[in-house]
């Protein structure tokens, strides 16, 4: 039997393909992950050892021979052969993954250290890397072999290994590539949900695994989910792990006897407490989104409530994802929404979001997704409007000062008004106030809108706030009064301003205090546009009236009427006769 050292390297190329086993340690020959060698003119089994394993001289060639079927003298083999041996055997090489995508509080945890850093795209991410992906957070990560894991907020995930199968560079040549790219990957995810795109198998050691700390899923190539940390849609308690396969086949084991294979369109929920995998369950399918709005002119996206069943299944809840990208690779909003209710997302800023819809059963599993992208235009936000309020009716005469609130990100604001001639002017303002001085009588109404300017862009203005309107009130003259002598009363008129109803105080003092003695402070309401007082007191009044409209609400008081009440009419009356007489 020759030795290794007899057997020289031929420098042939090796066409390496792959294959794949079932996730978990295996006993029989047939279940070992290998990684398969087409042997090629010249090839022997020492160049292949040389090439490719840790221990090249401690090989064990019986197992390889039983591995392979060979009945013959195993040292024996030929051009063409496939020859499957075992990854366990192979030299590996650590490959780090790297940040596609980060969005929001996103922290790695550097090996062997407690420090973190916060994760920027492009950087690597080195194997055993743990990362904390904060609540209002997203990631995505690329490993070597171009497979994409996404991380959703409030995910922690070790990144536990992640290297090729690699062989040795051929000696005789200046090429630098390894005889082999064989990968392995091994995700660990300790809380939350990631959702998983891997590449075709062809360039895999090992199936691309995710283990959590109940269960281990591994891939064939394959678009997946696993989320663990939660409970059952209908159920509290343990924390369990669901697996849900959107594209592919998925192999999930609690344990060396509890496996499944979970194909595309269905999804399983694993709970170590029970003595069995239950049968993979159809996901539901996507809900129709026909009666969701594609523009929104608000800054929380609302929109109307999903149907609590589906081709007779109850429905849960649903999953709900916006994204800043139609890939959904940069989510900004992940949240389930009970079924029957109403969905609101608030939105960070103006553009075009991109929401990815799922049902919910009543085991938690999520169904497939329906897409829908929509559009925000309504920053700058429209200032609120602060004086005068709504409807507010003024007095006469004095300015009006039209106050509002300042605008996030406003440059500067367009104020348009209008009279009550119906003409409408617009004014542009840096400051939060107008003053409209001398303003004739009627109803104005007005609404004001923010403008904002980023960079070279053009300016950009907001939405208009909602049209408020307030009146200016008629000036009123003071009442007209007359003394009739011989009814010992005095008489009241003023013009007719069309109003329902009218309101008159006749007042001892000025100001027209209204603690002075009942008989000192009167107050008539009259629908006429006359008033008798009969017999006033003598002395020195104040009389002054105001309109009542339809809605009850009164105007601003008129000017004042100053009268002087003698103190004997009968004296008053005989004066007023002399002067008839002698006129006469």
């Amino acid at each position: 039997m020759p030795s290794l050292c007899d057997l020289q390297p031929t420098l042939r190329r090796l066409f390496i393909a792959f294959t794949f086993s079932f996730i978990g340690v295996c006993t029989h020959a047939a279940d070992i992950e290998t990684i398969s060698v087409v042997v090629e003119k010249g090839e022997q089994l020492g160049t292949i050892a040389q090439r490719y394993f840790k221990r090249p001289a401690y090989i064990n060639w019986p197992e390889i021979a039983k591995l392979n079927n060979i009945k013959s003298d195993p040292y024996v083999i030929y051009p063409g052969m496939t020859l499957r041996l075992p990854a366990r055997l192979f030299e590996t090489q650590s490959s780090p993954a790297k940040w596609l995508v980060v969005t929001g509080n996103v922290r790695i945890v550097v090996p062997g250290t407690a420090q973190s850093t916060r994760a920027v795209v492009g950087e690597p991410i080195p194997e055993g890397s743990r990362i904390v992906v904060g609540i209002d957070g997203s990631a995505v990560m690329e490993l070597p072999d171009a497979s994409q894991v996404k991380l959703l907020g409030g995910s922690q995930f070790v990144l536990e290994e992640s290297r090729y199968y690699r062989g040795r560079p051929k000696a005789e040549t200046t090429e630098s590539q390894t005889g082999t790219k064989a990968f392995s990957g091994l995700m660990r995810l300790i809380q939350g949900s990631v959702e998983t795109r891997a590449t075709p198998a062809t360039d895999r050691a090992k199936p691309l695994r995710i283990q959590t700390p109940t269960t281990v899923v591994g891939v064939r190539g394959t678009d997946f989910r696993v989320a663990h940390g939660f409970a059952s849609a209908a159920e509290t308690g343990d924390a369990l792990t669901r697996s849900e396969v959107v594209q592919g086949l998925v192999s999930a084991a609690l344990d060396e006897t509890r496996k499944a294979e979970v194909p595309g369109g269905f999804g399983v929920l694993l709970d170590p407490k029970v003595l069995k995998i239950p049968a993979p369950v159809a996901l539901l399918e996507a809900p129709s989104l026909r009666s969701w709005g594609i523009k929104q002119e608000a800054t929380t996206l609302d929109f109307p409530a999903l149907p609590i069943e589906q081709s007779g299944r109850k429905v849960y809840a649903y999953r709900v994802q916006m994204a800043t990208d139609e890939a959904m690779s940069q989510i900004i909003f992940n949240q389930r929404f009970d079924a029957g209710r109403n969905v609101r997302i608030p939105t960070p800023d103006d553009g075009t979001f991109y929401l990815a819809v799922r049902a919910v059963d009543e085991q938690g599993l999520e169904g497939k997704d329906a897409r829908i992208a929509t559009s925000v235009s309504v920053r700058p936000l429209s200032p609120a409007l602060q004086a005068p309020k709504n409807g507010e009716k003024l007095a006469p005469g004095a300015g009006v000062t039209l106050l509002w609130e300042k605008s996030q990100n406003a440059n500067d604001y367009l104020l348009e008004i209008t009279d009550p001639a119906q003409q409408r002017s617009t004014h542009t303002l840096k400051e939060l106030e107008f003053v409209l001085p001398n303003l004739v009588s009627g109803t104005y109404t007005w609404r004001i809108a923010a403008r904002s300017k980023s960079g070279s862009n053009p300016m950009k203005v907001g939405p208009w706030s909602e049209l408020q309107s307030f009146a200016v009130l008629a000036k009123l003259d003071a009442p007209i009064v007359e003394s009739d002598v011989h009814d010992r009363s005095l008489q009241l008129t003023w013009a007719d301003h069309k109003a329902k109803a009218y309101e008159i105080q006749f007042s001892r003092a000025a100001n027209f205090d209204s603690n002075q003695n009942e008989k000192d402070f009167l107050t008539f309401t009259v629908k006429k546009t006359e008033l008798d007082i009969p017999d006033p007191a003598a002395g020195k009044h104040f009389v002054r009236y105001r309109a009542i409209d339809n809605s009850g609400a009164a105007g601003s008081w008129s000017d004042v009427t100053e009268v002087n009440v003698p103190k004997d009419w009968r004296s008053l009356w005989l004066l007023l006769w002399t002067a008839i007489t002698i006129a006469l």
